[in-house]
């Protein structure tokens, strides 16, 4: 008898000793970049459409143009360096329809014949309508690649975009983008189809200054992971100068970065802060291990609130449109610890949603995100530990000063710019932006994971 009340005793102080123990937890904070791309093939289908138009002939005066140069750089790079182990190469030349041609006679557009009717095999092509080049995508394996001067019949870039909106940049097509070579060239003939009602000028660049020069873009419309393994190629050779210095890549896309930003060191705290290397109240016992998760205690009668400035490293992929820092907004996620359960559950409390604010965004010139996050003590209205998961969600991009520089006006004759160039790529930019907001396609360019335990 003695025996067995013994056993009891020492049961139910085990029990309690062990109902002491807190619960001990590893918290982590996934800061890998969510996959975006759709698998890939081995083979892909390189469609190369030149603009065969009049308005190109004067590039070609010049035998050793920029623009004679660029269609040989074309050339070797499409066939030779492709993103892909198999590439199979179509050409074709833009009018108001798409004309198949050989590769050989491909050649021939650094030649005028390819442009101003002389040759039989390329017959005399009044207008463009670029749009009529951008078909759906073959199972995500084609890359869609246009040289033209971007001088559309009766100026209606609209179509163009409307076009590539349709078969790419919408919110059934994963992972697509376009991207835009920008150069300038030597050149010597008229510039047609300039404004809705279809004018045209003569523009001759002998002796002028290469900033004088005549615009050619080189369209590139595809996978987003395709078409920047072409663009990085294209940065190198004008780093070397085998591309022209003042020329511009630009990709509409909705990656942004090539890794999230996240919690590097902690910034400097308040005396009524504390920044442990874990926490533990009693109920639950908190480590991190290496996670890039900013422990805080808060003192037991604290109700104030604190601003904590961060500077964390921002990696925007290459050649993409500007974050515009201003328009970045947060999604959080929180969990509380339920002592009942021991474990950690998400929470709705309307309190603890307002408990932590991120805001004052600013990017910096060395590629880094400053902000300041707020912490209201008077939110935490329970002693526990608490879980703050923060996604930092972009909705809009910055437009390049360049657009405006390489943009004329209705009624200029500059040949040194593009008519209704400004209103494309707008309507790109527009096209993106609202491809991002959508539901589903929202990037994610940063996650902040804080674990705050109020005493």
């Amino acid at each position: 008898m003695i025996r067995f009340r013994w056993l009891i005793v020492a049961s139910v102080t085990f029990l309690l000793l062990v109902a002491c123990i807190p619960k001990s937890v590893n918290l982590t904070c996934d800061v890998s970049l969510p996959n975006s791309q759709p698998p890939k093939s081995d083979n892909m289908t390189i469609a190369i459409h030149v603009d065969g138009t009049p308005s190109m002939d004067g590039y070609v005066k010049n035998t050793s143009s920029r623009y004679v140069q660029t269609i040989e750089l074309l050339d070797s790079i499409l066939a030779t360096a492709g993103s892909r182990s198999q590439s199979l190469l179509q050409y074709y030349r833009l009018g108001t329809t798409t004309q198949p041609i050989t590769r050989e006679q491909f050649r021939q557009a650094e030649l005028p014949r390819f442009y101003d009717g002389s040759n039989p095999n390329f017959p005399l092509e009044s207008v463009s309508q670029i749009e009529s080049a951008i078909a759906p995508p073959d199972n995500g394996d084609k890359l869609t690649v246009i040289i033209t001067d971007l001088y559309q019949k009766e100026a209606d870039t609209t179509l163009l975009s409307q076009k590539i909106k349709e078969h790419y940049l919408n919110s059934q097509k994963k992972g697509y983008a376009v991207g835009l070579l920008v150069l300038r060239s030597e050149f010597n003939g008229t510039i047609y189809d300039v404004g809705i009602g279809g004018d045209k000028f003569t523009y001759n660049t002998e002796g002028k200054e290469p900033e004088k020069w005549h615009p050619f873009y080189v369209i590139f419309i595809g996978s987003y992971s395709d078409i920047t393994y072409y663009f990085d190629k294209f940065a190198k050779l004008r780093d070397k100068e085998d591309l022209p210095k003042d020329s511009q890549l630009v990709i509409f896309s909705t990656s942004i970065v090539s890794q999230l930003s996240h919690i590097e060191g902690s910034p400097q705290l308040p005396s009524q802060l504390n920044s442990p290397m874990s926490l533990n109240d009693g109920n639950v016992a908190v480590e991190v291990n290496n996670e890039p998760i900013e422990l805080l205690e808060i003192d037991k009668n604290e109700s104030e609130e604190f601003p904590l400035k961060y500077s964390v490293p921002f990696k925007p992929l290459s050649h993409t449109l500007p974050l515009e820092s201003n328009s970045l907004e947060t999604k959080i996620q929180i969990q509380t610890f339920d002592t009942f359960d021991k474990e950690f559950k998400e929470s709705t409390d309307p309190q603890l949603q307002k408990a932590i604010d991120i805001g004052e965004w600013k990017l910096s010139d060395s590629q880094k995100l400053d902000f300041t996050t707020k912490i209201r003590s008077n939110n935490f209205q329970q002693p526990g530990v608490y879980f703050f998961q923060v996604e930092v969600l972009a909705k809009d991009l910055e437009e390049p000063s360049w657009w405006k520089d390489w943009n004329s006006s209705e009624n200029s004759q500059d040949g040194s710019k593009t008519h209704n160039l400004l209103k494309f790529l707008g309507e790109l930019k527009t096209i993106t932006t609202d491809l991002m907001n959508s539901e589903g396609n929202k990037p994610i360019i940063g996650r902040f994971c804080y674990g705050i335990q109020k005493n």
